[in-house]
């Protein structure tokens, strides 16, 4: 059991090779703060199907509203073992993109409510777009990470 528990520990985050040397002073970034997000956005997907959201509850029908949750959370766990596993870093974009859009669409739908006057809170409104910096920040850091291994793999 030690053995292959020493294997899959190899091919995290936490193996002290799976960032280059060059990569040091993000290490932070992969190695707490991206999985920290990831946890919680599955945490909060679960908090979604079991409660729902007494917002959306008004405006869309309670079915929608847990497939979204059920989806965005295992799109949060897929992004998780993406981090998790640098190897499966095209899961973690995958799972980004599908909590991008999501998050990004409960928001447009709570700003539309909040323009028509029919929601009361912009604030709310606002706040529901500060989850969406960090999953653009890494999709744009795998973008260029993509975009370098190409250049690279066409210079050979």
């Amino acid at each position: 059991m030690k053995p292959l528990l020493q294997r899959v520990y190899r091919q995290t985050i936490w193996h002290p090779e799976a960032l280059p040397d060059a990569e040091f002073k993000y290490r932070n970034l992969w190695r707490v703060w991206l999985p920290v997000f990831d946890a919680l956005s599955v945490w909060i997907g679960f908090l979604a199907v079991q409660y729902g959201s007494t917002l959306l509850n008004n405006m869309l029908p309670v079915v929608v509203i847990d497939i979204a949750g059920s989806i965005f959370t295992l799109a949060a766990t897929l992004a998780l073992v993406g981090v998790v596993f640098p190897g499966l870093f095209l899961a973690e974009i995958a799972g980004k993109v599908v909590m991008v859009s999501l998050l990004g669409t409960y928001s447009v739908i709570i700003w539309a409510s909040f323009l028509d006057g029919e929601v009361q809170s912009g604030f709310v409104a606002g706040m529901l777009m500060l989850p969406l910096i960090l999953p653009f920040a890494v999709l744009q850091i795998r973008g260029e990470e993509i975009k370098q291994r190409k250049t690279q793999a066409e210079g050979e």
